[in-house]
């Protein structure tokens, strides 16, 4: 922004005045005077400077500006009536010295003399620390420039409070002035944090020259100290349980060093720290355990302190596991059981009985089980405990091992009547679990029955279902055949009795009694003469009775028993003896002899079917037993 230079004020000056003066003139005595009036003058180099001589008494004096040793004069000279000005622009040290005004005046001549000292003191101490870091050696440089000339300064240095003592060092010279430099050699400590250094700088002058010259710099010390070791908290404590919240904090004592949070990962570390220096974990999780590390650093190095957070947590990720989750009978294996939890769990591993009980097979996480049998198939497990908590985790063990005891039975036995309800059943014990099959043998080969879960009923048991069948159990270690037998009993049916010759015989004559049936087992069969008192009885097995020479006495009625465990059938026969001459005519007793037989018949039937039933109860009969209950 320029400045507008305002116009100068004329003075004003009256007709009055200018005769008063003239008369002054003519009336004083000639004389001189400089401005400034002091024999000597200070001048501060660079800066500008006038010096007026005024002539009195004297209307049209000559001014002559000289030095007094002979050097070339500073500056202008400007004449202005009585006035003569010496004018310097820019003082230097040449402008130094003595200088004469001389003044003529109608032949009389006047003089002054003055001196001109020039000063240089522009600009305000330097101030330099070689280096702030805390321990190692430093020099403070207080630096003066331009200075002229050197005796008139007077420097000083404090530390804090403390008045120190500087070496002096040769002054560098320009063309000029002289730059000055004062330094102090020290070993900055952590107490001299904060303090303040000053250097200050004192220009005097004679009691007549100007007020002292007091230039100053200070700085405030800002040391750099080698990183202290950050102190790592983690609240409320290094060990907490899982869903707790966390809070990690770094700070480095007695220091404003940046502080940095990191977390130590198997990849390597991840910095967590927010701007205050600290975390906040809310509800921390396993993943959150680990080491962490407050790191601080500057220029001269790192530091760094660690903290491992240890997060508990209940048991999980329990896992059983076998060398071989299948092994054959008489072989080995080994049950391992592993499980993650903080603190670390107890693991032992139990097998499940078919009681429904446990047996605890380790109290380690590692179980090993030799000749292992068909027994040790099922069901183990592991358990895994701290005091936060528990899991299991179960495995299925097969012990492979081939069919064995393997049996067909046959209900209610092997042995039944025709329409009884039969059941095949077929078991075995094998590992793993068998395919049972029922079959029968046949003259074609065996037949497979189709019989699920190895089970066969018969409803209404028939002559045909009697044979021999056969229980095959089959795993993929091997097979066993097991058969059994079923006899199915059919009673006495289409019975049939011959009599040969024929039922009219002659005496003498042999009579052969001839009976066929159809029977399982085969019948007993039974001839007795129908008569009171009679409790005898002819038995055959092959089903002939042979009566050799006949009499009149073996006339009358026969009854033929065909006995088996299943029922019985009743034929009468009627046999005739004559005698070798003319046989009369039928006695007229005939009738009652028939219905007379007829009843003891049945009594006698009865009895033996009582005793046959008797012997399906025991698994036995005896058929002379039975006769003998019944005379």
């Amino acid at each position: 922004m320029s400045r507008t230079q305002r116009p100068t004020k004329m003075p004003f000056v009256t007709l009055t005045q200018i005769c008063l003066h003239l008369l002054l003139l003519s009336t004083d005595a000639f004389d001189i005077t400089l401005s400034p009036s002091e024999p000597q003058i200070f001048a501060h180099i660079r800066d500008p400077i006038s010096i007026t001589c005024e002539a009195s008494g004297c209307s049209n004096p000559s001014f002559t500006w000289s030095s007094l040793l002979d050097k070339t004069l500073s500056g202008t000279v400007t004449n202005i009536g009585q006035k003569s000005i010496l004018n310097m622009s820019s003082v230097s040290m040449e402008s130094e010295g003595s200088y004469r005004c001389k003044v003529s005046c109608n032949k009389e001549t006047k003089e002054r003399s003055f001196t001109i000292s020039v000063y240089s003191f522009p600009l305000d101490p330097e101030l330099q620390i070689s280096s702030l870091q805390v321990g190692a050696p430093s020099v403070i440089t207080c630096s003066f420039r331009l200075i002229y000339p050197i005796e008139r300064l007077d420097v000083s240095m404090w530390l804090g409070t403390e008045l120190i003592t500087t070496d002096n060092e040769t002054p560098e010279l320009t063309d000029t002035e002289i730059n000055i430099n004062r330094s102090y050699s020290w070993v900055p400590t952590e107490k001299d944090e904060g303090k303040r250094v000053r250097c200050e700088g004192h220009m005097t002058f004679e009691q007549d020259g100007p007020h002292p010259l007091i230039r100053s710099t200070e700085q405030v010390l800002s040391l750099k100290c080698f990183p202290r070791d950050p102190e790592l908290s983690i609240l409320p404590a290094p060990t907490v349980a899982k869903g707790e919240n966390v809070t990690i904090q770094c700070t480095v004592p007695g220091a404003s060093d940046t502080v940095t949070i990191w977390k130590v990962c198997d990849t390597g570390s991840i910095l967590l720290q927010d701007k205050q220096g600290t975390v906040h974990i809310d509800s921390v999780q396993p993943h959150d355990s680990g080491v962490y590390k407050c790191r601080t650093n500057n220029t001269l190095g790192e530091r760094e302190t660690e903290e491992l957070l240890t997060v508990e947590y209940a048991p999980r990720n329990t896992v059983i596991s076998a060398s071989s989750p299948i092994v054959d009978e008489g072989g080995s294996v080994t049950l391992s059981c592993v499980s993650e939890g903080v603190p670390a769990p107890r693991i032992s591993l139990h097998q499940h009985l078919p009681s429904g009980e446990s047996l605890q097979l380790s109290a380690y996480s590692e179980a090993h089980l030799t000749n292992v049998q068909s027994r040790s198939s099922g069901v183990y497990e592991c358990i895994s405990v701290n005091k936060l908590g528990s899991e299991y985790n179960t495995l299925e063990l097969l012990v492979q091992a081939p069919p064995r005891n393997t049996q067909l039975t046959i209900i209610p036995s092997e042995v039944v009547k025709a329409g009884d309800l039969v059941t095949l059943s077929c078991t075995s014990e094998a590992s793993p679990a068998p395919t049972l099959a029922l079959k029968r043998k046949t003259k074609h080969g065996l037949v497979d029955l189709g019989a699920e879960g190895g089970t066969l009923s018969i409803f209404h048991a028939k002559e045909g279902h009697a044979g021999t069948y056969i229980c095959q159990s089959t795993n993929t270690v091997g097979q066993q055949i097991t058969e059994a037998k079923l006899s199915v009993q059919v009673p006495p049916r289409n019975s049939t009795v011959l009599v040969l010759p024929s039922e009219n015989v002659t005496e003498g004559d042999t009579v052969i009694i001839t009976c066929e049936t159809h029977s399982i087992p085969s019948p007993t069969i039974l001839l007795q003469k129908v008569c009171s008192g009679n409790n005898t009885f002819l038995q055959a097995k092959n089903g002939t009775f042979t009566l050799h020479n006949v009499t009149r006495n073996d006339t009358g009625t026969y009854m033929v028993s065909i006995i088996n465990e299943a029922g019985s059938e009743t034929e009468v026969i009627e046999i005739l003896v004559k005698e070798r001459r003319v046989s009369d005519k039928h006695s007229v007793t005939t009738p009652v002899i028939v219905g007379s037989l007829a009843v003891v018949s049945a009594c006698i039937l009865g009895a033996i079917v009582y005793h046959l039933k008797q012997a399906r109860q025991q698994g036995s009969y005896n058929l002379l037993t039975a006769l003998k209950s019944i005379v």
